[in-house]
């Protein structure tokens, strides 16, 4: 069985609201991390964001002059390269080599909370979903 997490997402979110819905604006971000952004996450993205899910999940958008996708990344990646990974921090998936952050193979932040928690997105890593 295949499962749409697409679809379970807008399930849980409601109806889209479609507030800065511009694909356009996702090609300097892309150009900006080397990589293209997978569909679904823009998709909802564009249908959903700026938005606070369930009082910690931000969802950012790459027009949203307040807080702007891009610069969001930019800074995250920046803070995450700065981090002391020799200090007991785990990464799965990178265990050999340590975490990388943007550039060619590297993670790209996608989300966080207000907790601190981040969703990435892991080019360099094949887990088969």
């Amino acid at each position: 069985m295949i499962n749409d997490y697409h679809q379970a997402v807008v399930g849980l979110l409601g109806k889209p609201m479609h507030v800065f819905a511009n694909h356009v604006a996702w090609q300097p971000i892309e150009e900006s991390i080397g990589t293209s952004l997978p569909q679904d996450y823009k998709d909802l993205i564009d249908a959903y964001a700026p938005v606070q899910v369930n009082g910690h999940l931000r969802l950012e958008h790459p027009v949203n002059e307040s807080y702007e996708l891009g610069a969001w990344i930019d800074e995250t990646v920046e803070d995450f390269q700065e981090m002391d990974w020799e200090a007991g921090f785990s990464c799965p998936g990178y265990e050999k080599s340590g975490p990388s952050f943007g550039g060619h193979g590297g993670m790209i932040p996608l989300a966080c909370t207000d907790r601190s928690e981040y969703v990435f997105l892991a080019p360099g890593i094949n887990s088969g979903q």
